[in-house]
């Protein structure tokens, strides 16, 4: 056994031991990066340090079991797409392919375009839905739902009516 695989091994040891990968490295006299590394490799990283107080089983279950979008689920547990996947990876779950997932985003458009005939705001929509704006609009346009004007004081309406009620005394 080499000088660097006793070292090896004797880092893995700490980790087993659920030393922290700061005290690992200061001990070892390496830098905490390489702890890390090793760490990933020898696959010792603790499931809680990668999702902390996150329910797994809670968001796997919306996955597999609801047509509630990998977005919104990520909001709802404020995870990060890719701490999502790595999740689902984690445990063997796969992703959501084909024709399941084609009928989840007509349902999400169709919620979304009802959101939009019924006047929610688009923040909301998006927010609710998942659905992006261009996605939504396209959508929209297929449907021959007329778009909403843009809100907001752009100029457009307050400013040429203002100017037509000038003119006209």
């Amino acid at each position: 056994m080499t000088i660097l695989t006793k070292v090896r091994q004797e880092l893995v040891d700490m980790l087993k031991n659920e030393i922290a990968p700061a005290e690992v490295a200061h001990e070892l006299g390496i830098s905490v990066s390489t702890v890390y590394k090793v760490r990933h490799e020898e696959n010792l990283v603790p499931v809680q340090d990668l999702f902390g107080s996150i329910d797994v089983e809670k968001v796997l279950h919306f996955y597999t079991s609801t047509d509630m979008g990998v977005q919104q689920i990520c909001r709802s547990f404020h995870l990060t797409p890719n701490r999502f996947y790595q999740l689902l990876v984690m445990h063997n779950v796969p992703t959501r392919r084909g024709a399941r997932s084609e009928e989840a985003r007509q349902k999400q458009m169709d919620v979304a375009v009802d959101l939009y005939v019924t006047g929610a705001p688009l923040w909301k929509i998006k927010e609710e839905t998942g659905v992006s704006l261009p996605y939504m609009y396209d959508e929209l346009r297929k449907k021959g739902i007329p778009l909403r004007r843009p809100r907001g004081e752009w100029g457009r309406g307050r400013a040429q009516d203002a100017q037509g009620d000038a003119s006209s005394e």
